[in-house]
């Protein structure tokens, strides 16, 4: 299994100053004493992502009700049915439309726009999102590099590739987060 056939397992999630985009972080590792590296080393990164979250089907009952208590768009009389029956995590990732109409919430509109939120939430907690804030155009071409670097390592492209080319307008912000990342390079 793999990125591409969907496998998530060690994916980071990038939000470059509002644009997002997965990469490998296998990847992110490519030059291996570069400072983007470092940043997703597995120390850093288990601790990065391990002490966040509990995961949600460990949640308590206080916890689940923090949760629904906190989206506006949850009418209070729901959040209510959640207080009076004592949901955990696990059995709020196990709630579907009977579910919840088995709790008392009869809207439909309301059981999809739950069912809607708990995806929400488990794909926030699946993958934390890592943000950088630097030129999305930028940051995009280091990764199709690093991309390109390592299909060419693997034996997956017989070319290496060129040093990517950045259009003149973003060259001089390119050279500063090259810098940043890969100093000495």
């Amino acid at each position: 299994a793999s990125f591409a056939a969907g496998e998530n397992k060690d994916t980071v999630l990038l939000s470059l100053s509002g644009t997002d985009i997965a990469v490998k972080r296998s990847t992110l590792q490519f030059c291996e004493e570069s400072t983007l590296a470092r940043q997703f080393d597995d120390k850093i990164w288990k601790n990065q992502t391990g002490g966040k979250h509990t995961p949600i089907f460990k949640w308590t009952a206080k916890e689940v009700i923090s949760w629904i208590d906190r989206n506006d768009d949850i009418d209070d009389e729901v959040v209510q049915r959640f207080r009076e029956n004592v949901l955990k995590g696990a059995e709020l990732l196990a709630l579907g439309k009977e579910g919840l109409a088995d709790l008392g919430i009869k809207r439909k509109g309301t059981i999809y726009l739950i069912i809607n939120e708990i995806k929400k939430l488990e794909a926030k907690h699946e993958s934390p999102v890592t943000f950088i804030e630097h030129s999305p155009y930028c940051f995009g071409k280091i990764v199709d590099y690093l991309r390109l670097k390592s299909a060419f390592c693997n034996g997956l492209i017989s070319v290496d590739p060129p040093r990517p080319t950045v259009r003149q307008s973003e060259k001089q912000r390119f050279r500063r987060i090259v810098d940043y990342y890969f100093p000495g390079d």
